[in-house]
C-alpha cells in the first residue's frame, strides 16, 4: 500500500509496542519492520482516546545576532527529545500487573514502538501486505520506554489514564508497508 494521498482524519491510528526489551535504535527501516512481522511480536495500545496533538521531532528554531547585520539569523537547533502522553479509556485489566503493558512500566523497560497514521482499519498491525499493507499508512517508529500510568477516575464520562512515554531515540518515519 502506498502512503496516504488524501486529507482526512486518522480515525484509525494505533500504537503498537513491541513485546520484548531493545536496547538499541534499529539500523533502518526493515530492522524496524521485522520487529512487528508477526502478530506476537507486539501489544497493541489498547483503547487509546487520545494521542498527542503532535507526533514526531518538535521544531526549535534558534534566533542567533550577526554583528553588522539588521536581522537576526534563523538556524535549526537540537530539539529536546520529546516526551509525550497518550490517554486511553481506563480498563483494569488492561493494565494489570502481570500484563506485558503493566511490566514494562513497572520495570522501566524499553522498547521499540510503531505509531501507525490510519484513515482506514487495517487487518492488523503487522507489517506484512495483509496486514498493515492492506491500507494506506504511515508509519513512525522510535526506541521509548513507558514511564508512568496514571488513572483518572470520572463520574460523568468512562474512566481514563494518562500514560507517560519518554524517548530515547529519534523518530524515524515517515515510511509506509507496501
Amino acid at each position: 500500500m502506498a502512503f496516504q494521498t488524501t486529507i482526512g482524519a486518522g480515525v484509525f491510528s494505533a500504537l503498537a509496542v513491541h513485546a520484548n526489551e531493545v536496547t538499541a535504535v534499529p539500523a533502518d527501516q526493515a530492522a524496524y519492520e521485522a520487529l512487528f512481522a508477526d502478530a506476537a511480536d507486539y501489544v497493541e495500545m489498547p483503547n487509546v482516546r487520545d494521542f498527542p496533538d503532535a507526533m514526531g521531532t518538535p521544531p526549535n528554531i534558534v534566533k542567533v545576532p550577526e554583528y553588522g547585520r539588521k536581522t537576526t539569523l534563523s538556524i535549526g537547533a537540537q530539539p529536546d527529545a520529546p516526551d509525550f502522553e497518550i490517554t486511553v479509556n481506563y480498563i483494569a485489566a488492561d493494565w494489570a500487573p502481570g500484563s506485558t503493558l503493566k511490566d514494562f512500566i513497572d520495570n522501566k523497560t524499553s522498547t521499540v514502538f510503531q505509531f501507525s497514521l490510519l484513515y482506514a482499519k487495517p487487518a492488523d498491525l503487522t507489517t506484512t501486505p495483509t496486514g498493515l499493507g492492506s491500507q494506506a499508512n504511515s508509519n513512525f517508529y522510535f526506541l521509548g520506554r513507558m514511564e508512568s500510568i496514571q488513572i483518572n477516575p470520572s463520574r460523568e464520562d468512562a474512566n481514563t489514564a494518562t500514560i507517560a512515554v519518554s524517548l530515547l531515540g529519534d523518530f524515524e518515519g515517515p515510511f509506509t508497508v507496501d
